[in-house]
């Protein structure tokens, strides 16, 4: 039976006021069937779907009078609970009869929904168990390619990526594989071409993968919160302004360079590798409950100041060309033997006060080294301090007047690298 369309007008009700009009939704329903059944008899169901645009409702047998022209739909949307009302109109008529309503509500994603009520009755409730192991991002590029590592003891049989225009790939469509006979792991890419460069909701699904590769995707949103079992993530070259990594506790590994992040809520204990260089926009990091972290890069970014005191298996510290950052404290990393801070604002002070907070190698066999260069204090600092405790000044690495000035200092920390 063919439907009738009409616009609605949608008011959207929020905890906050928002100069935004909300995007009028486009609402489908069936003409009235009256039916001498009870509407206890009747099958009243409500169908939730996540789209690329939105959460799409149809709610079948609603119950109208039959008299009804137009079905009027408003919502709110408040700290992850989404309500709806329904309403036939007008209402004048004593007899009911029932219509198979449908629309979508733009601009929500399945990761920011709880729960779901329809005039009062709960219709969708979000289950943490049966979401586990899902991954979900959204790519406005006209093609898109994602790599996974499995172990092989394991594998995946499950595995499928819903590219989000109606298309699946799994273990049958393959673009790469590589398999290392020295290797507890197999590799696998996938790739897929879009009819246009729009959006589209890629989920992932699967067991077992411990690996994830999506750079360079124009990726806007990656949500990898439900996937506990992920170690390795490489999110490069995207278009991402917040990742919460906060229920990945068993990441090792984060490259997510070039992206629009001001946020990034990072706390895994297993954390050892983060890559967060070339993030413009990025002013603030909190990577105090990584409390395994021994590698940082946050150079090239926006950062006013860093707070690495709770890190102290901190090992190498690249914060250079902050341009910002106006003094550094490590003195509870006592492991460090590399730190790269130059382009910044440390005056000769804040240089000094670096060189006191670093740990003594002087006399352990091995080295530290620092990157000072291009900063306000660069040539009135005291480096004697750092060369006290055994550190030397690297740039980029050839040797700077300092090592030459110690050249066996330089020496041995040659041979120290190598024996890392």
């Amino acid at each position: 039976m063919k439907k009738l369309v009409l616009l609605l007008s949608l008011a959207a009700f929020l905890a906050v006021s928002c100069a935004k009009k909300e995007q009028e939704p486009q609402v489908s329903f069936t003409p009235c069937q009256q039916t001498k059944a009870t509407k206890s008899e009747l099958a009243d169901t409500v169908d939730v779907k996540f789209t690329n645009e939105g959460v799409k409702i149809t709610h079948y047998n609603f119950e109208v009078t039959c008299d009804f022209t137009t079905v009027n739909v408003t919502h709110t949307f408040v700290n992850g609970v989404l309500r709806i009302t329904q309403q036939g109109f007008p209402t004048k008529a004593d007899c009911k009869c029932y219509t198979d309503v449908s629309y979508t509500i733009n601009g929500l994603l399945q990761e920011d929904v709880n729960v779901i009520f329809i005039n009062g009755e709960q219709v969708y409730c979000y289950n943490e168990e049966d979401a586990n192991g899902v991954i979900t991002m959204t790519t406005m590029a006209s093609e898109a390619s994602i790599s996974v590592r499995i172990p092989k003891a394991t594998g995946s049989d499950n595995f499928t990526i819903d590219w989000g225009d109606d298309e699946k790939s799994n273990m049958d469509d393959i673009s790469f594989y590589e398999s290392n006979p020295n290797s507890d792991f197999d590799w696998f890419s996938f790739g897929h071409k879009y009819s246009s460069a729009s959006e589209h909701r890629i989920t992932i699904t699967g067991d077992n993968i411990q690996y994830l590769e999506c750079s360079w995707n124009s990726l806007t949103s990656l949500d990898v919160s439900r996937y506990s079992a992920l170690q390795v993530l490489y999110c490069r070259g995207n278009q991402l302004i917040a990742l919460d990594l906060s229920k990945n506790t068993a990441l090792e590994s984060v490259y997510c360079t070039d992206n629009s992040f001001t946020n990034l809520n990072v706390v895994s204990n297993s954390l050892t590798f983060l890559d967060i260089r070339y993030c413009q926009l990025l002013t603030t990091l909190d990577v105090g409950k990584s409390t395994a972290l021994r590698s940082l890069h946050v150079n090239n970014s926006q950062l006013t100041a860093l707070d690495v005191s709770k890190n102290s298996a901190l090992e190498v510290l690249y914060c250079y060309d902050n341009h910002q950052l106006t003094s550094i404290d490590v003195k509870n990393n006592t492991v460090l033997f590399r730190i790269s801070c130059d382009g910044n604002q440390l005056t000769a002070s804040a240089l000094n006060d670096l060189f006191s907070s670093l740990p003594d190698w002087s006399g352990s066999g091995r080295w530290g080294n620092i990157d000072i260069k291009n900063n306000p204090g660069t040539s009135d600092c005291d480096f004697t301090i750092a060369t006290g405790k055994g550190w030397i000044h690297w740039t980029s690495g050839m040797k700077s007047f300092e090592v030459e000035d110690h050249e066996e200092l330089y020496l041995n920390f040659i041979k120290n690298l190598k024996n890392l």
